[in-house]
């Protein structure tokens, strides 16, 4: 395995503390870099905690600096543990049965957390699965506070799992049933782990009762009752009877209750060896420092109580070990723990506790090298064809070249004889219309010649009018089709008969058929197409009068 560096971002309730730990061929880990920001932990001011822990990131941001890929650990206090036992199945169905699972123990939507799982046992017939989720706009701000602080997150672990990771990776030959209580500012992870198996729970019980107890006690704020808590001469027992006995007051009852706490632990843990006594006891976080704490549980719990050596496998220089001394090495558990998985989980379940949106970014930079990689390969495929296919492209267009050069003037030929086909299209046009002019001429003489033929054949009959209007298509008989396109020419004609047998009266029906007849006649003639809208009358003795419109068919005489 190659040297590299990682950054571990442990998130606590009172404090942010983080790390550039570099790990060489041999997997041996080395402090780089050391940052701590230590912010309020009064319980009073919980609502201010994102802006504080927001703060110390920025503030641990810039005295890191450094580039390296982060991993954080989530404080307990964010985060929900849950195991439960089911039926052993084959890990192809484990997809399936998993999500389910989850779905029951955990009690909010699963689109509304971010959650993990790790099949702590399976013996073939029962298998225990430890859940944990956090909620995801939680986990959505704290991710956003650490990237506009310049921490590129790219894992994220409970600190619960944090401190199997260390106690691990401090204590790797270790088979015996150990406990391990890790104690903090707000809460506290018991932990019993007795070579692969382990179980876990985190409590709400931290430092900060002993703080609000003094606070209590003496009538003081509660960070004057921290800093109280926190001077050597009060350890050392060097204040009057009545401040004595309040501190020790205050650290009995903490103690009871972390005694209470492990016997509910050990009451509630899995079937088994667990609910045994543990063999070895440890100690470790900030709250494992209480003057006092480690003696009072040895002796309620009748078995040696040590603190938890996270340096027994870290390498820290002299560069950045006065940094640790002044935190307290106990601010290093969760920070080696997250060291120890850095090497671990490269498929897509280390990232499962991180925002989608966080997970997509990471996804694609794990593909980039991939798509850079094949974009590569892609050009160096495609180079050659294309150097080929540039080649006979230049050379096309060097013919191409050549050809138009040729083809130049026969477009001006061809310009010219398009020119020439047009004057001459115009040329048969006039001609054409000269044509029809004298064409005509002759008709119309041909029209009127008729026109008279038929009058004298009728005999007794004359004509009035014969006005010329635009022809009206509806209403007319034809004996011979005409195009509407044509647009004939239409004559109003008016006109007398006259009645010789019937001169004193009204004009007979011989009459009427006359005027048909002359109506006939005028059809045979080739430039009449219709003869329309026809009205009589006969109102003068003797006469009678009628009206009709005449439709050429002179389709010349536009």
């Amino acid at each position: 395995m190659p040297s590299f560096k990682f950054t571990c971002i442990d998130v606590g309730a009172s404090r942010v503390v983080g790390a550039v730990v570099r790990r060489d061929a041999r997997e041996h880990l080395t402090l780089e870099k050391f940052a701590c920001a230590a912010h309020s932990a009064d319980p009073a001011k919980h609502a201010e905690w994102d802006a504080r822990t927001a703060d110390a990131l920025r503030l641990i941001a810039q005295r890191l600096l450094t580039a390296a890929p982060a991993l954080i650990a989530v404080p307990p206090h964010m985060v929900l543990t849950k195991t439960v036992k089911t039926p052993s199945v084959a890990r192809a169905q484990r997809t399936k049965v998993i999500p389910f699972e989850a779905s029951q123990v955990i009690p909010f939507p699963l689109a509304e957390v971010t959650w993990d799982y790790e099949v702590v046992a399976d013996d073939g017939h029962e298998m225990e699965i430890r859940f944990t989720a956090i909620k995801s706009e939680a986990m959505e701000r704290l991710c956003a506070q650490a990237e506009e602080a310049g921490l590129r997150i790219r894992r994220a672990v409970s600190s619960p799992q944090a401190l199997l990771a260390a106690f691990r990776g401090s204590y790797p030959d270790g088979d015996k049933r150990s406990m391990v209580v890790d104690i903090g500012a707000r809460s506290s992870t018991l932990m019993l782990v007795e070579g692969g198996r382990n179980a876990l729970r985190s409590v709400a019980l931290g430092g900060n009762a002993v703080t609000a107890e003094l606070a209590a006690l003496q009538g003081i704020s509660f960070e004057e009752a921290e800093a109280w808590k926190a001077r050597p001469r009060v350890r050392s027992g060097h204040r009057d009877a009545q401040a004595n006995d309040q501190v020790e007051r205050a650290m009995g009852a903490f103690a009871t209750q972390v005694e209470l706490e492990l016997a509910r632990f050990r009451g509630i843990a899995p079937a088994g060896n667990e609910r045994q006594n543990a063999e070895s006891f440890y100690l470790a976080g900030g709250g494992s420092r209480l003057a006092g704490l480690a003696e009072r549980l040895e002796k309620k719990l009748g078995i040696q109580v040590r603190h938890f050596d996270v340096l027994r496998n870290l390498t820290i220089p002299e560069s950045v070990s006065a940094e640790v001394n002044a935190a307290g090495d106990h601010v290093l558990v969760n920070l080696f723990g997250l060291a120890a998985l850095a090497g671990e989980g490269t498929d897509e379940r280390a990232t499962a506790l991180l925002p989608a949106g966080e997970r997509q970014k990471i996804a694609f930079a794990r593909r980039r090298p991939f798509l850079v990689a094949g974009a590569a390969l892609l050009v160096i495929a495609l180079g050659f064809p294309a150097w080929h296919f540039q080649g006979l492209l230049k050379q096309r267009e060097d013919q191409a070249k050549a050809i138009e050069a040729e083809l130049g003037p026969m477009r001006l030929w061809a310009r010219t004889n398009a020119e020439n086909l047009r004057r001459i299209a115009e040329i048969k046009e006039g001609d054409r219309a000269l044509t029809r002019w004298f064409t005509a001429k002759t008709e119309w003489l041909d029209l009127l010649s008729d026109l008279q033929d038929t009058l004298v054949d009728v005999e007794d009959v004359w004509l009035d009018r014969l006005q010329c209007v635009p022809a009206r298509p509806a209403g007319v008989v034809q004996r011979n089709a005409v195009k509407p396109a044509e647009a004939p020419l239409e004559f109003l004609v008016s006109g007398r008969l006259l009645d010789a047998e019937n001169p004193v009266s009204k004009v007979s029906a011989e009459s009427y058929e006359r005027v048909r007849l002359l109506f006939s006649h005028l059809l045979e003639s080739p430039f009449i197409a219709a003869i329309k809208n026809e009205r009589f009358d006969n109102s003068q003795p003797g006469l009678l009068k009628f009206d009709f419109s005449m439709v050429l068919n002179l389709g010349s005489t536009r």
